[in-house]
């Protein structure tokens, strides 16, 4: 946050995960499993506004996840390229969000690249991964009508750091049988 602070436009912290899509891609099904996604996890779903001087995390009740679709056909895969670099090097906003950013580059027919953008402060690069495995599966199971996935273990932040305050609240046992 605070590094975001001092350079607002900075890339430095946005990852994002790239792919080529050949054949069938139906966007409403996609959209509809990153709706999932999102609604599903708490960080994607959170701003980091300003109160009272301080930045606080704020957690949005319901967030809509939005893929944008890039019209490229005709266009020199060069073009295509230096346009997903400069998508994925877009800024986020930390106060007003979304810290999420999907796109379809619609090229010529049957071929597709999907970008997922994100900002580290919601996710790091494992989480991504585990993201992007909850969302292929949540496609998958939208596309072929079968029942959708039930939520990852790890279901939020909130929860896991509730778990980890428990653990290291326990954890004199811990230190005493380091110490000695």
């Amino acid at each position: 946050w605070f590094l975001n602070k001092i350079a607002p436009l900075s890339p430095a912290y946005n990852l994002s995960f790239a792919a080529r899509v050949l054949g069938r891609l139906e966007p409403a099904a996609f959209e509809e499993a990153l709706q999932i996604l999102v609604d599903r996890h708490d960080a994607l779903r959170s701003t980091y506004p300003m109160i009272d001087g301080e930045p606080r995390r704020r957690v949005v009740g319901a967030a809509q996840a939005r893929v944008t679709r890039v019209d490229c056909s005709g266009r020199p895969a060069e073009q295509v390229r230096q346009q997903i670099e400069r998508d994925h090097r877009q800024p986020f906003d930390l106060e007003s969000g979304p810290l999420l950013r999907a796109q379809i580059y619609e090229q010529a027919a049957g071929e597709r690249v999907v970008l997922i953008s994100v900002h580290h402060i919601a996710l790091d690069g494992t989480a991504l991964f585990v993201a992007l495995e909850e969302l292929f599966a949540l496609y998958s199971a939208l596309l072929h009508d079968t029942p959708i996935p039930a939520a990852s273990g790890a279901a939020s932040f909130a929860g896991f750091a509730e778990w980890q305050a428990g653990y290291v609240g326990g954890a004199g046992r811990d230190r005493a049988y380091w110490a000695n």
